[in-house]
């Protein structure tokens, strides 16, 4: 089964896997530096300025 859904407090590591590939893919890894606690301040914290969707596929993160 596959379904989309909002990130919430405990995907920061898979958020942080997802871009960390999409910069090893575009050949750029040492210009990524985000970390959980980042993600985390972004999404989730006081003042937080972004929003985040993930798929889950068979129960698993497939993409963001």
């Amino acid at each position: 089964m596959t379904r989309i859904r909002l990130a919430r407090p405990g995907d920061e590591a898979d958020i942080v896997a997802m871009i960390h590939e999409l910069a090893l893919f575009e050949k750029a890894p040492e210009e990524c530096t985000v970390t959980e606690s980042q993600i985390s301040a972004a999404l989730f914290g006081d003042d937080r300025v972004a929003s985040c969707f993930l798929v889950e596929a068979d129960g698993q993160t497939a993409a963001m």
